[in-house]
């Protein structure tokens, strides 16, 4: 290959700016595809160019195999060599990493812009080229757009905001403790060794419910209520751990069990059915797997039965406040805002009422009772059905929320209701907390 030297003019003037191992590698180049050329020509007679050059370098265009045919004809092993003259801007690797420093502080500044401080800056004279390949070099060249004139728009990035969520609770081991309690609750739950087999009445052959699996479900004469709507308690008491399909998932699923749980009201409407929308589409890029709505509804009823509520919001408190305690000033986050907050409830079943500050009426509704740390991080909270009192829940709240916060102590407690200067609560209060010391 040394002994090679271009006979074209402006080749020659080219061939002396490369280098040794750039003229090495532009020399391959050009007997590569002289060896093509080459084997196309020996085709056999009735076999045509284009499936000749598709049966020796199927990745060569024809259009690109009838150009180098023409300059190969015109000029020989001249004709099919590069003959780009590379750009003189020398840009020394000072500046080089100021410019890196530039894109990474704001990704949107122009090339250009980098080419004129290089110039005003350090006086080194360089070219959009050579920006963008050290750019490029450095993982921070940018993605170019569509073409001028061109109809067809960018494609945007749909719930951005929730994969950087994502990234949050796995890098906080957030996710990794919520799987990790799901587990605790599953192995720590009762097991019946007696458990006879699964009652399958009134189901079909294939498992598909009949009419009659509904009779189970009335109320039987004298009962207040029919058994569908017995407490969590009551259907407890006849769970077989053993037959739940969580107790058969891997970490691994249900690790994309939770966080489909998490991010499932970002697509839904508030139910399940939902999910089989548009968006609904977007909870396999969000969790890993693209679940039905029946397959999500079957785990929470599962996790209910369990009672697992508790335990996710004492880890939710342990991982919140180990993590807040480092923010700042520590007797920030040992302040809790306590607040209650109501909403309306639209049933025909019976529910208990309590006032709607916003509708000021008094409807169903259920109330929820928040605890806050001093950063406005949640830590803790109780829905109940009707009015909840917060003389009598607050310190209900904060005695759940003591195994939580661990060797954490809450300095100030700050209740946001006018019930919170009541002189009920206070004594409430007062009693609480002798209590608690006695």
């Amino acid at each position: 290959m040394e002994q090679y030297q271009p006979k074209h003019p402006a080749l020659q003037r080219a061939w002396e700016r490369l280098s040794v191992a750039c003229r090495q590698e532009r020399l391959r180049r050009a007997k590569a595809r002289e060896q093509v050329l080459k084997e196309v020509a020996a085709k056999a007679p009735q076999e045509t160019e284009q499936e000749a050059l598709s049966r020796v370098a199927p990745e060569v265009k024809y259009s690109s195999f009838s150009r180098w045919k023409k300059r190969y004809a015109a000029e020989g092993v001249d004709g099919l060599v590069d003959g780009r003259i590379p750009p003189n801007s020398p840009l020394s690797s000072k500046v080089a990493a100021e410019l890196c420093t530039l894109r990474r502080a704001d990704p949107q500044v122009a090339v250009q812009k980098l080419v004129e401080y290089a110039a005003t800056q350090h006086q080194e004279k360089t070219n959009a080229a050579t920006v963008k390949r050290v750019l490029k070099a450095q993982g921070l060249g940018r993605r170019p757009g569509p073409p001028t004139g061109s109809k067809r728009r960018e494609q945007q990035l749909v719930m951005g905001g929730m994969k950087l969520l994502e990234a949050v609770l796995v890098e906080t081991g957030y996710l990794d403790a919520m799987v990790k309690g799901v587990q605790a609750c599953l192995e720590s739950a009762p097991r019946k060794l007696d458990a006879g087999e699964a009652d399958t009445t009134g189901r079909d052959e294939y498992g598909r419910f009949l009419p009659i699996y509904n009779e189970r479900l009335r109320k039987q004469e004298g009962a207040n209520i029919g058994p569908g709507f017995e407490s969590v308690e009551a259907k407890r008491e006849g769970l077989e751990v053993g037959r739940l399909h969580a107790s058969n998932a891997s970490e691994k699923v249900l690790e994309r069990k939770v966080l489909a749980l998490l991010v499932s009201p970002l697509l839904g409407t508030g139910r399940w059915d939902g999910l089989r929308g548009p968006d609904g589409e977007l909870l396999s890029e969000l969790c890993g797997y693209p679940y039905m709505p029946s397959t999500l509804d079957l785990f929470t009823r599962e996790m209910k039965y369990l009672g697992v509520s508790s335990t996710l919001w004492e880890i939710h408190a342990q991982v919140t406040e180990a993590k807040t305690r480092g923010w700042g000033d520590p007797r920030r986050a040992a302040v809790a805002y306590v607040d209650g907050s109501s909403k309306e409830v639209h049933t025909q079943l019976f529910s208990q009422a309590t006032k709607v500050s916003h509708r000021n009426q008094v409807v169903p509704a259920l109330e929820v009772v928040a605890v806050h740390s001093g950063y406005g991080v949640p830590l803790y909270q109780v829905t109940y059905s009707g009015r909840a009192p917060l003389v009598t829940e607050v310190p209900k709240v904060l005695d759940a929320l003591k195994p939580a916060l661990g060797d954490s102590e809450v300095g100030r407690i700050v209740v946001i209701d006018a019930e919170g200067n009541s002189v009920q609560f206070l004594r409430g209060w007062s009693r609480g907390a002798q209590r608690v010391a006695g």
